[in-house]
Formats: structure tokens, C-alpha cells, sequence
């Protein structure tokens, strides 16, 4: 029934923001304590995730985002995305 194959995962982080780096470190830090070889992609704008320039100034941006309980209107006011980047670190 189950084979005993290397069990592998690739996860492609396209996004330089904390709100998309955060769910790709997570699930490959997982991944790696369970024993699956990880491969982590990182697209144009997801290198902002390793560049050691702007890596620790990843914003989050709550604007345009549907999973966030602020509302559009509320998000998009001056120093929203200063609070929310906070509450996200």
C-alpha cells in the first residue's frame, strides 16, 4: 500500500511582506521537524524575504486584505500599516 519514498515539499514565496513570509517559514520549519526535504522558491518580490537589507523592515499591510477583521476603511487610514506591522512582529 505505502511505499517508503522521500517524502519532499516545495513552497514558493512570492510575496516580500510578513504577511507571506510568515506562512512559508512556518509550514517549512514544520515540514523539517516531521523529516520531509524542504525547497523554499522565493519569486522576485519574495527575495525581499531573505535580503538582508530589507528583511527586517517587511511591512504588513492591512488594505486590501480580506482576511483581516479591520475594515478596508479603517486600514487604509495614516499609520495603519506601522500598527498592524507591529502587532504582526
Amino acid at each position: 500500500m505505502f511505499e517508503d519514498k522521500e517524502r519532499k515539499l516545495c513552497i514558493i514565496c512570492s510575496k516580500g511582506t510578513l504577511d507571506m513570509a510568515y506562512p512559508g517559514l512556518i509550514l517549512a520549519n514544520a515540514a523539517l521537524m516531521e523529516g520531509i526535504d524542504v525547497t523554499l522558491f522565493f519569486t522576485f518580490w519574495g527575495l525581499d524575504i531573505i535580503n538582508k537589507k530589507k528583511m527586517n523592515h517587511l511591512k504588513f499591510v492591512p488594505i486590501g486584505n480580506p482576511s483581516m477583521p479591520i475594515p478596508n476603511s479603517v486600514g487604509g487610514l495614516p499609520g495603519m500599516t506601522n500598527v498592524a506591522t507591529a502587532v504582526m512582529k
